[in-house]
């Protein structure tokens, strides 16, 4: 079994950075690993208009767990 994948936050940091996104802009993120980047992406752009995708879906659910717990969807 496969943990989710955790990046290092200097790495998240600059990756986030690199992307520049803006609030109001769609992303769309491949992996979800813990949900960590989703998290801090719908910080910046909005919970909806964040869409994680994850192949196994043990690694999805917790993610979501996690999601649900540091950006609740609104509403």
């Amino acid at each position: 079994m496969r943990s989710p994948s955790r990046s290092a936050p200097a790495v998240v940091a600059r990756m986030l950075g690199i992307l520049n996104a803006r609030r109001g802009e769609r992303v769309w993120e491949v992996g979800a690993g813990t949900g960590w980047n989703a998290a801090l992406m719908a910080h910046v752009v909005g919970p909806q208009n964040v869409t994680s995708v994850e192949v196994d879906a043990k690694v999805a659910g917790q993610a979501a767990d996690h999601l649900e717990r540091l950006a609740p969807a609104p509403g």
